[in-house]
Parts: C-alpha cells; structure tokens; sequence
C-alpha cells in the first residue's frame, strides 16, 4: 500500500492550505513529507496574514498561526478599513472612562491636535520610539506600540473580554508587532518584575492577574487580555519594601512605591511549542523594559513569601508569585 508520503506534493499543499492550524498540527504527525509542508502552510498563511518582513524567521509557525486565528476569533480580522489612528480617540476615550480617577476632559483633546491627539502622543514618547527605531523596528510599528500600549492597553483588554473588535486594528498592530520582535531576538530576556496590584499593577490592567493569589495552586494558567510591561530591576525600582514605580513629572523622574506583591516574570528561549520570552521595547533610562502581548498563557511557577526572597542582594518584604509565559 502506497504511503501519505506519496501523494503530489501539489495536493498535499492545496489539503493543508484549506485546514486550520490544529489540524496542522495533527497532519504534521503523519510522515515528514505531511510535517515539512504543514510547517510550510502555516509560514505561508501568516506571513500573508501579518505582512511579515522577508528576515522574520519564526521557530513555531504552526503554534503561531493558531494563536492569530484565535486572535481573529475574538476580535476579527485586522480591518482594511481603518488602522490604529482612526481607533485612538474612541480608546483613550475608553481608558479615561474605565480609569475613574481621571478627569474624563472632553473628546477634543483625542482629536486632531487635541492635548491627548496622536500627534501630541508621539511627541511625549519620542524617546521611546527613538530606542526602538535605533533597535531595527519598522518606523510605524515602533510609534504604534509606544503609544497604544500605555494608552490604550485597559481599553483593549477590555474589548478582548468582551470578544469585541472595536479595536481590532490596535491589538493586530500589537500583537503583529511585538511577534516580529519576538522571531528577530536572539537572547532571551533576563527575570523580569511587575508590581502586581495599584496604579500601574499588573492587575490593574488585566484582571486576569487577580487569580494569583497566596492560596493559587503551582502550575495555574490563564490568558492576558492587555499588554503587559516589565523592567529590569534597579538600585531604585525593587528595594526592600516593594515595588518602586518610575514617575516623570515635568521632566523629573521620581520613584513611588506600589503598596503591592511582585511578579517575576521568567523568560527562556523560542521552540516549536511558542516564544516564552518578553520582548524588549526600551534600552536606557529610566529603566530597560519588555513587554509581552495580548492573549498569552501565563502559568504559575511558585510562590515566596515576604523576606523569603531577594533581589541584587536585597530580601523584599512583599510576596513573590514567579511565572512563565507561551505566546504564538
């Protein structure tokens, strides 16, 4: 009996083409004629889908394209009708709304040349698009995540709760974007930190986060709905008491003290199974930082107590919950 393996390549090719990445998955299970060409699928299918650079080589193409369809499950496909500036006053309208100690002000100042207008944003955090661009990021992808994820990452958590795709084209961009890094890093990063609960806690943003609690059993999963952010820690950032958020006020940069456990963040290299690292997105002052996108699997990997752990040589009197991540 003749073998799968001796199908024409050309109608494999046109099978796999029409599947989705589960069954991929199982086709590449079958002989490593079916395993080659189903990887080759998957490259094919998301490279068109996420218009990806010629040098953008990716260890998990199949894990990946079955992370963008279930992207598009939950918010759509990335629209052709709009980009992520035609989202950014409706989200940053949505991010006052949902911060409720802020002044809501009114819905000119997201608008052209308003306070809070694009424009303005990409003025305030040229330095961060700056670090990006002189770290090989495309122009446009380098300014969309300096601006959506710290202005918009409650609002698109939001939407992704909810299953809506009101900001489909800002969470493709996200995603997109911080994929494209992902296949070009070559090191994994370091353990990363995050406060966990208050202004600019984990939690906060995401309230997936709020599962890590001091009874959560070792080994719990769950998926983020915003980008998340962490550093490296300093001198200022982690010190005996907790968790120190940078501030810059008018130019001057201050450290306030998150009232908060910590999460350490542990990173390792990309395999078939997923990228299991953040993404770096700043080099210099205040700090280095990663971040890693929406809809990744986050798993619990163990709990220390307070003065039970320590960091540059310092024993931190807040609870540490250590996780690791898998994003496709």
């Amino acid at each position: 009996m003749r073998g799968l393996d001796s199908l024409p390549t050309e109608l494999i090719w046109h099978i796999l083409v029409h599947v989705a990445a589960v069954d991929l998955a199982r086709a590449r299970c079958a002989c490593q004629t079916w395993a080659r060409l189903a990887r080759g699928v998957a490259e094919d299918v998301l490279r068109r889908r996420r218009r990806l650079p010629v040098a953008c080589d990716c260890p998990c193409w199949i894990r990946s394209l079955a992370a963008a369809e279930a992207l598009e499950r939950a918010v759509g496909q990335n629209p052709e009708s709009r980009g992520w500036r035609d989202e950014w006053a409706p989200m940053c309208r949505e991010w006052y709304r949902l911060l409720a100690s802020r002044d809501m002000g009114t819905d000119q100042m997201f608008e052209a040349n308003g306070t809070e207008s694009v424009s303005q944003k990409l003025l305030s955090f040229a330095v961060a698009i700056e670090q990006k661009l002189d770290a090989g990021w495309d122009a446009e992808r380098a300014a969309a995540v300096s601006v959506i994820v710290p202005c918009g990452h409650i609002a698109i958590a939001q939407a992704l709760h909810e299953l809506d795709g009101r900001y489909a084209a800002s969470t493709h961009m996200v995603i997109d974007s911080l994929f494209v890094r992902a296949c070009l890093a070559e090191e994994p990063a370091p353990p990363l930190y995050a406060a966990l609960e208050g202004e600019f806690g984990l939690a906060t943003n995401g309230p997936e986060w709020n599962l890590l609690q001091p009874g959560c059993a070792i080994g719990s999963i769950f998926t983020t709905t915003a980008p998340v952010e962490a550093i490296v820690p300093d001198a200022h950032t982690i010190r005996v008491a907790g968790y120190h958020s940078s501030v810059n006020t008018g130019g001057v940069l201050s450290y306030k003290l998150a009232e908060s456990d910590i999460v350490c963040i542990l990173s390792s290299r990309a395999r078939e199974s997923g990228f299991h690292s953040l993404v770096q997105t700043a080099t210099a002052a205040p700090s280095a930082e990663y971040m890693l996108p929406p809809m990744a699997t986050v798993c619990l990997e163990k709990i220390e107590e307070p003065g039970m752990w320590s960091v540059r040589r310092r024993k931190v009197r807040r609870r540490l919950y250590t996780v690791s991540v898998s994003y496709g």
